[in-house]
């Protein structure tokens, strides 16, 4: 589409068209810069959230005197570390959470100034953020929010010593996000596999760090969804996945025949269940071998061919 088009759809007077143009990812910036001037609002944030707004534009839009223009500006991963600076001052609380939603954030000085935000959200969104340097991970680990130690307890950067002492905590949803962490230790895995709460007990199940003492011991939970971890998790050995072959609840059955360590007597045992569901998992089981799909392939129910 040639340039004079372009121009006579950035001055249509539906406002409609003048969206349209504004949030197509093929606008070029020339015409992007010409809508950053329209009177219409929507029109400006969508010229905002445009990944092909030149930085010029982007810094204007950054003293738009619509707040939700430059939490726009705050959110676009093409925003300037200087226009991402100035925006984590602003007076409204939603454009500098957008700040802080922005994966490009350009400094650990700002990463710490917005960790001691008064906002839980943007404190929240600093302890997930990868980007979080070890000692302010380590100081939002002591915040008074729940929701920010669980980020913390969650984010893939959180070393060991940080998760020991979240370790303690008595919210329920720190303790899952820990038993999920990559980086937690045999030992905390071990204390909370005897945790009280099955969710807890469920995520160290499920967690492929979680050594083969462990799983066996947590097969023989009497929660289901506990055992179903250790049936879906990617190490548990074929002698466990066998006895779970023979758990009362079905749900632990269908994730045993999906297992790619699922021994192949017991994927044949399987097969011949008369659960639909528990045949359909052997079929799309990787380490099923060829005689049992050729086998499947004729199954009466089409889920399972």
């Amino acid at each position: 589409m040639n340039r004079k088009v372009l121009d006579m759809l950035a001055d249509d007077e539906n406002e409609g068209v003048r969206i349209a143009l504004a949030r197509n990812d093929n606008t070029p910036p020339e015409i992007l810069e010409k809508l950053s001037d329209d009177e219409e609002s929507l029109v400006r944030e969508f010229v905002a959230l445009n990944t092909n707004t030149s930085s010029n534009t982007l810094e204007k839009l950054s003293d738009d005197e619509d707040a939700n223009v430059r939490a726009d500006v705050a959110s676009n991963l093409n925003t300037p570390s200087n226009v991402l600076r100035k925006l984590s001052k602003d007076k409204d609380e939603w454009v500098v959470l957008d700040v802080a939603y922005n994966p490009n954030l350009p400094s650990n000085n700002l990463l710490e100034e917005l960790s001691k935000s008064r906002n839980e959200w943007i404190r929240t969104e600093i302890a997930k953020s990868k980007k979080t340097p070890l000692n302010i991970l380590k100081e939002l680990s002591n915040d008074d929010s729940s929701y920010v130690r669980e980020r913390v307890a969650e984010n893939p950067n959180t070393p060991p010593k940080i998760l020991e002492k979240l370790s303690q905590d008595k919210e329920e949803y720190v303790r899952i996000a820990i038993a999920k962490n990559p980086n937690t230790s045999e030992n905390i895995l071990k204390k909370f596999s005897q945790d009280k709460e099955w969710e807890v007990r469920s995520e160290v199940a499920k967690n492929p760090f979680t050594p083969a003492n462990l799983l066996e011991k947590l097969s023989k939970d009497k929660f289901l969804h506990v055992r179903e971890g250790v049936a879906k998790n990617p190490n548990t050995l074929p002698n466990i996945l066998e006895k779970l072959s023979n758990d009362k609840e079905r749900g632990v059955i269908i994730v045993v025949a999906e297992n790619k360590n699922t021994h192949f007597d017991t994927l044949e045992k399987l097969s011949k269940k008369e659960d639909w569901q528990v045949r359909a998992g052997v079929a799309i089981n990787p380490s099923t071998p060829a005689n049992l799909l050729e086998k499947l392939s004729k199954d009466k129910f089409l889920h399972v061919r």
